[in-house]
């Protein structure tokens, strides 16, 4: 493909629009959250369906996507995601009611999961080999950036105009992403049989997502023991077992699962979802560890957080670089390490947490984060047969979210069974301390274990 042309040197903005779209609307829309529930007369519990109900399609739907990537036309797959989150996105707009809201944010999410597991497999199969790693980090970067903008962004608009024009910002960015991708196109690198789709396995795939979701989400407020609790645990083990074992009998199956006998993907698969697990119990942990270690207020909270994702942006932005000067396994092996000795950092400072180490830790997990991401991300996809991209570049997707959904799960049961009762509105310093400190060991633990298995991959094929 030649990179002189004004619509090769605009392929990689049109990648980058879809993760950006996506963070960035849910962290700008989390803000607006109370102001949303009390202009549309109803609790924060009601509300946070729009967040369900959104996570629920998002994440069900990846692996029937993945099945479909691998038999049509990825731009035009990303040309309809667009268009559904866009008009999810006017329909937000619109609604006066909050069960109205949940339907259009079902809408958005079907357009979500098409934007968030299509890029990685556009990049693979529309970017020259000698370009798919700086594009698998600008990825990166654009996903950081949204979270880093989202949430004083969302603050704003809700502020001035109104929680509705959070919806509103989607709109330039879905038809600007539409006009970049006008003409192109990206068929699968080998006709593949037109096998039929597992619809039983779509729908067990499905089933098992929202008992999950269910289960994640609900799980602290109804309590762990409840009935309605066990009986969604129970509804997403015994779903995701006749999901496996449909997959393993079926002559054609939604995913193959024998993609995971391929060794370099399945340790590529397991070390980035073992960080990201960590990453997203950190990430749940953290303003609870500002507020009631380090005394800050929401506002200083919200710096504070922006540390990561910012020094996320400015890493990943040279990671490419950095990589080609010290090698693909020191990057990964090395950026793992760094992110655990920030987290074995925090665990010896929860004690007395002052601001200055607590940034630098901070900085570094992001600067971890940053660096790891595209160079693992371009191990996964290249290491894939070029006919089963999708159902490899999906199976990746779903772990991720799966494994961050898990990590926010563990890091809260945790912290919840160590934590100290509430005594007359205020902590107890003790409980705290040894609450957090334990949850920091286990992101320390996490981090060593991604860290071991990623002394397992192996230093991809110099480009001709």
């Amino acid at each position: 493909m030649s990179r002189n042309s004004l619509s090769d040197r605009l392929l990689p903005l049109s990648l980058v629009m879809g993760p950006f779209l996506c963070s960035v609307d849910a962290t700008a829309l989390f803000t607006a959250m109370p102001v949303l529930a009390r202009q549309l007369d109803t609790t924060l519990s009601l509300a946070s369906l729009t967040f369900v109900l959104y996570t629920l399609m998002f994440a069900g739907l990846i692996l029937p996507l993945g099945w479909l990537m691998d038999r049509t036309d990825c731009f035009r797959l990303l040309r309809i995601g667009y268009l559904l989150f866009g008009v999810g996105s006017l329909a937000c707009m619109a609604v006066e009611s909050i069960i109205p809201l949940c339907a259009s944010r079902m809408l958005q999410g079907v357009g979500g999961a098409i934007l968030y597991s299509v890029t990685p497999v556009l990049v693979r199969r529309a970017v020259p080999a000698a370009y798919q790693e700086r594009n698998y980090s600008r990825n990166a970067v654009a996903a950081q950036l949204g979270i880093l903008v989202g949430p004083p962004l969302g603050g704003l608009i809700t502020t001035f105009w109104g929680w509705e024009w959070i919806f509103g910002l989607n709109l330039p960015l879905v038809i600007l992403g539409i006009l970049l991708i006008r003409g192109r196109t990206a068929l699968p690198d080998r006709e593949s049989a037109r096998t039929p789709l597992d619809l039983s396995g779509a729908l067990l795939s499905f089933l098992s997502c929202g008992f999950c979701i269910v289960t994640l989400n609900q799980g602290k407020e109804l309590g762990w023991s409840s009935w309605p609790i066990l009986l969604a645990a129970s509804g997403c083990a015994v779903s995701l077992l006749l999901f496996v074992r449909r997959q393993l009998t079926t002559p054609h199956p939604l995913i193959c699962l024998g993609l995971l006998s391929n060794g370099p993907y399945r340790t590529a698969v397991l070390t980035a979802c073992t960080g990201v697990m960590a990453g997203g119990g950190l990430a749940f942990l953290y303003p609870f560890f500002l507020t009631q270690r380090a005394g800050l207020s929401v506002a200083q909270v919200g710096l504070f957080l922006a540390i990561e994702p910012t020094c996320s942006v400015l890493l990943g932005s040279c990671a490419v670089g950095v990589t080609a000067r010290l090698g693909y396994l020191p990057v990964i092996t090395g950026s793992m390490g760094v992110r655990l000795l920030a987290a074995l950092f925090l665990a010896a400072i929860s004690g007395m947490p002052l601001l200055v180490p607590v940034g630098v830790a901070f900085a570094l997990a992001g600067a971890s984060t940053g660096l790891q991401y595209g160079p693992l991300t371009s191990r996964i996809m290249t290491v894939l047969p070029a006919e089963r991209v999708g159902a490899g570049g999906a199976l990746f997707s779903q772990s991720r979210l799966m494994s961050q959904m898990m990590g926010v799960l563990l890091f809260e049961t945790l912290y919840s069974e160590l934590h100290d009762p509430v005594i007359r509105g205020a902590v107890a310093p003790s409980g705290s301390v040894g609450g957090f400190r334990a949850v920091f060991l286990l992101a320390a633990s996490l981090l060593l274990l991604a860290a071991a298995l990623s002394r397992g991959l192996q230093e991809p094929e110099p480009l001709l």
